[in-house]
């Protein structure tokens, strides 16, 4: 039975696809667009596993922001997929159609939704994936992606993890009910948690941090009061952790603001080698919280 099992899942997904990094490309919109995968070492192509979308910021690219944040590690640890797609841009500069910038070129740049919907039905030819656990994550812009997503495209994600990016304010607002860890500082000087200055670092318009964890809250049907749990310091980084939890207590959707004080433009635990980005913190680690976060959570719920 078990050599009947393994001859069936041999013969519906290609050989190469052992565990380890692959880069791969999906026609959408259009055009070719790229994406690199990882597959744990639990990895076998019959055991349907968790997917984690990871979207890069601004002028960065997939290859980059996999190196950076050091997710493999951990995604693999907790038995999950990790897929990086690549926005477009000149050249390794690259970025998403996120909804929060103004300028009129953003006009005619590919859709990032239906490119993130042909990934997805590839990934589910292809792959051994659990299609009611797939979530998202992103930094920056890619964290704007990820909310995109959270609206347009609720009925394919399970939750998301945006790391120092809100809502942008150049589309719907959230109808379904989806749950959010959202991880930001409050001396982020690219992203202010406060919502875009005048003449911020980067032309975005997007909601204030408060106002977006609002927003999802209310369509989350949350009718408490957050609960608001402040870590002890065991780093001296200059950061203190705030968490503030709106959770429905009747369908288990949370909505969670991870407020870090004092921290910057940054990834928890993994800051990026730039100054003017601000304060990484070392009080907690992103990646280890949203995969326990992630395992939460399901379509199927």
């Amino acid at each position: 039975m078990i050599a009947l099992l393994s001859l069936l899942c041999l013969s519906v997904l290609p050989a190469s696809l052992s565990p380890g990094d692959h880069l791969g490309s999906v026609q959408a919109d259009g055009e070719s667009r790229d994406y690199r995968l990882h597959l744990p070492a639990c990895y076998n192509g019959c055991r349907p596993l968790p997917v984690i979308l990871a979207f890069h910021g601004m002028s960065a690219n997939a290859k980059l922001l996999q190196r950076l944040i050091e997710l493999d590690e951990s995604a693999s640890k907790y038995g999950f997929i990790t897929v990086y797609p690549e926005g477009t841009g000149l050249g390794p500069l690259k970025g998403f159609k996120a909804g929060a910038s103004t300028q009129k070129r953003e006009e005619r740049k590919p859709d990032d939704v239906r490119f993130v919907n042909a990934l997805l039905d590839k990934l589910e030819r292809t792959v051994c994936i659990d299609s009611n656990r797939v979530y998202a994550t992103g930094l920056s812009n890619g964290a704007m992606m990820c909310y995109r997503l959270a609206v347009d495209m609720p009925h394919r994600l399970a939750a998301i993890a945006p790391v120092s990016g809100g809502l942008g304010t150049q589309g719907c607002l959230p109808k379904c009910p989806i749950s959010v860890l959202h991880f930001h500082g409050t001396c982020d000087d690219v992203l202010p948690f406060n919502g875009p200055r005048e003449k911020g670092i980067l032309p975005q318009t997007y909601y204030p941090v408060p106002r977006t964890i609002q927003l999802f809250a209310e369509a989350a049907g949350v009718r408490y009061a957050p609960e608001i749990e402040v870590l002890p310091n065991t780093a001296d980084d200059g950061t203190s952790v705030c968490i503030q939890t709106h959770l429905n207590h009747e369908t288990g959707a949370e909505v969670v603001l991870v407020k870090i004080v004092g921290g910057g433009h940054q990834w928890p635990m993994h800051p990026l080698p730039f100054r003017y980005l601000g304060r990484g913190t070392t009080e907690i680690d992103a990646n280890d919280m949203m995969c326990q976060f992630f395992l939460r959570h399901s379509l199927a719920q």
